[in-house]
């Protein structure tokens, strides 16, 4: 979160976009942790579904971000982490 503040400062709207999207995937992995009933496929899937989205909206957040030198590949790096967790996370959803 971080290295995305950095490349945000001065947008308060894009900083704010992201610490949400940050909160939201954070609280949707603390629920898949403490999935404790075995057999739970609807919640497990009704939580990826909703990951998805979220990256989804990060990805387009991120998209919106405009840099040069140095942060342009702190931002290539979040963007290709955000691409890689949504394919994992669709791999995850289509099985």
């Amino acid at each position: 979160m971080q290295g995305a503040t950095l490349l945000a400062i001065g947008n308060g709207t894009i900083v704010g976009s992201l610490a949400l999207e940050y909160a939201t995937l954070v609280s949707l992995y603390q629920q898949i942790r403490q999935q404790d009933i075995m057999n739970q496929e609807t919640v497990l899937t009704g939580i990826i579904n909703q990951a998805v989205t979220v990256v989804e909206q990060l990805i387009a957040t991120l998209n919106t971000i405009s840099v040069t030198g140095m942060q342009a590949l702190i931002l290539q790096g979040m963007q290709i982490i955000a691409a890689n967790a949504l394919v994992n996370l669709q791999a995850a959803q289509a099985a």
